[in-house]
């Protein structure tokens, strides 16, 4: 026991008179009530002597007999006790050195060429997800009609063509299989090594890069949209359901939309028009021009697809692969046609989904970055859209 202790190693223990604590009114469970107090101060050498500061950190006793430097179980009361200085006290402080007038500013500054590369992969990454999650959300609404009619099979044949060039799987493993293997097939998008997976945690890596270029509201929406959109990813197998599995990656690949449109709506409204936002910008219009011109060439490349019925269901799963089907409709109502949609989605400066808006942001943001005198990659920009209006002439 502690005497025991005492006797063997008394040099081991310091003893220190009990002080009495002080009394002061203190808010307890059944309203204002006399508490102990104790107050400890502290004291600064100067070289030559020692100076007790004033003021110092009050300490409220849970009853009269515990003793001021015991350990305290709970909560503890501490408060900074502050000592006023008076009001004729003259107070001497270092002279306000003068503040210089600052310049009118409306560009952001110097951008790093690293933090400029983390932009445009930041951007990339974020619609390369976006994209994934279009395709993905075809395929589920697709899987379900497997054994329907032929010219259903070719079109759903078509899709997971295109998840497959997209990376989401390995279309062989896919193409022409039946219900319970496609349900496999799409549950395998859910695992870690998988494309989605892999992407969120490339843009939760550049992100952290960008920390001090991110707003707080963004920095945290990225990063914890993406930390959930992967816990659900990982939930949504099913062991022995296919029907719910499918259920469950459907719900998913329209949070993964949503993800994607929320960082768009962030970047658009909490970002100015340079520095970052324009190669976060660019990054995602190049991903997004050659993802619709890819899905365009595979979807036209399908078998027969010049006889009627092929052509309006490959047009229809272009218009739904880019969003655009509300927009289409509006236009021309349900008569589809390969003109009309081929100049909405390539050649409609308008159209924020097609190719050709695309490369106008691109060319009009490679012309703010480096003004000249319209040759270099504006000017490659512009002769690649001049041989697309061409190619669609033709």
């Amino acid at each position: 026991d502690t005497l025991d202790a005492l006797r063997r190693h008394p040099g081991r223990f310091v003893a220190v008179e009990a002080i009495a604590p002080s009394v002061m009114p203190s808010i307890r469970p059944n309203g204002i009530e006399p508490g102990a107090v104790v107050l400890r101060l502290f004291a600064l050498f100067d070289g030559a002597q020692w100076q007790v500061m004033p003021g110092g950190l009050a300490r409220l006793l849970p009853d009269d007999d515990t003793p001021p430097g015991s350990p305290l179980d709970g909560p503890v009361v501490t408060k900074d006790v502050w000592v006023t200085v008076e009001d004729s006290a003259e107070l001497v402080g270092s002279a306000v050195s003068p503040t210089p007038t600052l310049a009118i500013r409306r560009g952001q500054g110097d951008l790093p060429s690293r933090a400029a590369d983390d932009f445009f992969w930041l951007g990339r990454y974020l619609e390369q997800l976006e994209e994934a999650g279009r395709v993905l959300r075809v395929v589920t609404r697709r899987v379900g009609r497997v054994d329907g009619s032929p010219r259903e099979r070719v079109e759903l044949d078509t899709v997971l063509r295109l998840a497959g060039a997209v990376g989401l799987w390995q279309e062989e493993t896919a193409i022409g299989a039946g219900y319970a293997t496609l349900v496999r097939a799409l549950s395998a998008v859910t695992f870690d090594s998988a494309l989605p997976q892999r992407l969120l945690s490339e843009i939760v890596r550049v992100a952290a890069g960008l920390r001090d270029r991110l707003t707080v509201e963004t920095f945290d929406t990225i990063v914890h949209g993406a930390d959930t959109l992967r816990a659900r990813l990982q939930e949504a197998r099913v062991p022995g359901d296919p029907g719910r599995t499918l259920e469950r990656i459907g719900s998913v690949t329209d949070s993964i939309l949503r993800f994607g449109a929320t960082i768009s709506g962030l970047t658009a409204e909490n970002m100015v028009r340079s520095g970052g936002r324009q190669f976060m910008d660019l990054g995602r219009r190049v991903e997004r021009a050659g993802a619709l011109l890819t899905a365009t060439a595979l979807v036209l490349r399908q078998k027969d697809v010049a006889q009627r019925g092929r052509m309006e269901g490959a047009l229809r799963l272009m218009l739904e692969l880019s969003d655009c089907v509300i927009t289409y409709r509006s236009r021309y109502f349900a008569l589809l046609q390969p003109a009309p949609v081929l100049d909405l989605l390539l050649l409609d400066e308008g159209n924020p989904r097609g190719v050709a808006y695309q490369m106008a942001m691109i060319a009009e943001t490679l012309a703010e970055l480096d003004p000249g005198d319209g040759a270099g990659l504006t000017g490659t920009a512009d002769a690649v859209m001049e041989r697309l209006r061409g190619l669609v002439d033709t």
